[in-house]
């Protein structure tokens, strides 16, 4: 998602049981591309994280952000967080930015203007 070594953000998440029959999804790979909701806007992110999760565990997961030079203005630390893909939901709460996400705001927005005018 990033060619930044660094991610945009740290985070604490807590993944939940979802889905209709009440089944359980767990995480494992220790990388999940998903979607990243904070304040009604919705992001593109990679997360990874360490070993395989079960619903119900809280855990800390470092995040890149496709669009991070547009999204880092409107986030902050103590921010909370829903992230979802297929089954697996979870729940999550800025814990730091990096100094990843501080270099991409120094470019501010004009880093990804060609964006805006393709």
């Amino acid at each position: 998602m990033s060619t930044s070594a660094l991610p945009d953000f740290v985070a604490e998440i807590h993944l939940l049981p979802v889905g209709a029959s009440g089944g359980h999804s767990h995480l494992s790979g220790e990388e999940w591309r998903t979607v990243v909701e904070i304040n009604n806007e919705f992001w593109s992110a990679t997360l990874h994280f360490d070993g395989e999760h079960l619903p119900g565990e809280h855990f800390e997961v470092e995040i890149w952000l496709l669009l991070a030079d547009v999204a880092l203005p409107m986030i902050e630390q103590g921010m909370s967080f829903t992230v979802w893909e297929d089954e697996s939901q979870a729940q999550g709460v800025i814990k730091r930015l990096t100094r990843g996400s501080a270099r991409r705001l120094e470019r501010g927005p004009h880093a990804t203007e060609h964006l805006r005018s393709a």
